[in-house]
């Protein structure tokens, strides 16, 4: 049973985008790391406009047209991620909140892409934004 845990523990973490910390990143870090290809590179998440999940890999969208795809599962991503900075809005979809420039029931316009917003997010969803238009003093 201990080889079997070793082994399951071994797995858990291959694939594992590398971070300056273990922890979830705070609003102190700005960045993190992903594997992409054989390289690892660093992403600032201030560039981040989203991240959508394909299955196995994951697709972050930044700034400038820059697409990294990683081999990785979007809710270790969405653990790392500061809460404040971004939410889930769809079980294949994250969105950065600063990045998001119109929002309707079922979808958010992000730099000009139409994102939908799931069934099941629907609410924590319009929580969120109501929250961070309150913040923004709107």
């Amino acid at each position: 049973m201990r080889a079997v845990d070793k082994i399951y523990q071994l797995n858990e973490h291959k694939g594992k985008p590398v971070i300056a910390h273990e922890e979830p990143i705070s609003d102190t870090h700005t960045f993190i790391y992903l594997k992409v290809d054989r390289k690892t590179i660093k992403v600032n998440i201030n560039d981040i406009l989203w991240i959508e999940s394909l299955r196995d890999y994951v697709k972050v969208v930044a700034v400038n047209n820059q697409v990294h795809i990683t081999r990785q599962r979007i809710s270790l991503l969405e653990e790392m991620l500061p809460e404040s900075r971004f939410v889930r809005i769809h079980r294949s979809f994250i969105v950065s909140l600063n990045k998001i420039d119109s929002f309707y029931a079922y979808s958010m316009d992000v730099a000009g892409h139409e994102l939908p917003i799931g069934r099941n997010y629907k609410q924590d969803v319009q929580k969120k934004l109501k929250n961070e238009r309150l913040q923004m003093g709107g």
